[in-house]
């Protein structure tokens, strides 16, 4: 019970600090067309039950099994925003994933299948 509290925590504490925003600068001058501010939120929840877990950015939703070694070592922090960042990487750099039916996640993780909205793409990064 006390693993799950920790790792409900941990997950807490990273999805907290994973969700910052970028905002354009002030801008002074002529009053032209300007780009949208640029931000990027990503936001990371670890599924303990199901070995799981889901980044979410966007409007999408990417499925991560982590391996047994970052399941045994999930709860450090530092291994946690290793993983963060590896995930961050791996969605940058998978355009075309497998695609998961909701229904699949909410039978793999109730959890995760409540943060993945069900019309929004969910794609499995492995």
């Amino acid at each position: 019970m006390m693993h799950r509290v920790l790792g409900f925590l941990a997950c807490m504490v990273a999805m907290t600090c994973a969700m910052t925003t970028t905002k354009a600068p002030p801008h002074h001058g002529h009053h032209g067309t300007h780009p949208p501010p640029i931000g990027e939120g990503f936001i990371f929840r670890y599924d303990p039950n199901a070995h799981r877990m889901a980044v979410v950015n966007n409007h999408q939703c990417w499925i991560y099994h982590p391996s047994d070694d970052e399941q045994r070592h999930i709860k450090d922090i530092h291994v946690l925003r290793n993983l963060e960042a590896k995930l961050i990487q791996l969605v940058d750099n998978t355009p075309h994933g497998t695609p998961l039916p909701h229904g699949d996640l909410a039978l793999m993780s109730v959890t995760l299948s409540h943060i993945c909205k069900i019309d929004w793409p969910i794609i499995t990064l492995n």
